[in-house]
């Protein structure tokens, strides 16, 4: 398993691990994945990024709560 995570100060965040396992067949050159492997690439989101996303999340949940359908 390996974790890569940015240095830089004008960057985001970034966080990669690498840990999937694969299998090839040598008859049929088939791959398989391993069970309980995976990769993962994960951003951290700026605080001003995760506010927006936050603001916008609320005004849905506002305009579901007052839809029309909902009403039925």
């Amino acid at each position: 398993m390996c974790i890569y995570r940015s240095m830089t100060d004008d960057s985001p965040s970034c966080v990669a691990q690498n840990n999937i396992g694969i299998q090839i067949s040598l008859g049929t050159y088939k791959l398989f994945y391993e069970a309980g492997t995976e990769d993962v690439l994960w951003r951290q989101r700026s605080e001003m990024e995760q506010n927006s996303l936050d603001e916008r999340a609320h005004v849905r949940h506002e305009e579901r709560k007052t839809c029309a359908w909902m009403m039925l």
